[in-house]
């Protein structure tokens, strides 16, 4: 469910996408700028996991669910703190497309074995 009153202009968010097609399609991204702004980067910059996700076969923006989860964040550090705990919780860092845990205070969080 989302947060109350968030919509595409809605700056400083923690997002989920969600392909309805598989189950490997789901990234859990956050930005400070408006989420219409966020999203037209990731739809247009080859080599973010979802572009690439949206040029595989059968793929489209109809396939893609948007939810945002979170706003209204106090500070940078709280915004990339609430990512960093929904890739956790959902796993997108292993079964999903986020290439890393997210960044926080500018250190590079990435999975150890």
């Amino acid at each position: 469910m989302n947060p109350p009153n968030l919509n595409c202009d809605s700056c400083n968010v923690v997002y989920i996408f969600h392909c309805n097609l598989c189950n490997e399609g789901l990234y859990v991204g956050e930005t400070k700028t408006s989420f219409r702004f966020r999203f037209n980067n990731h739809k247009k910059s080859p080599g973010f996991p979802v572009a690439e996700h949206l040029n595989l076969p059968r793929h489209s923006l109809e396939n893609l669910k948007v939810t945002l989860i979170a706003s209204n964040f106090v500070c940078t550090e709280h915004r990339k703190s609430a990512e960093l705990n929904w890739i956790l919780k959902l796993n997108s860092h292993i079964t999903g497309l986020n290439k890393e845990l997210g960044v926080l205070n500018q250190n590079t969080f990435h999975q150890t074995t």
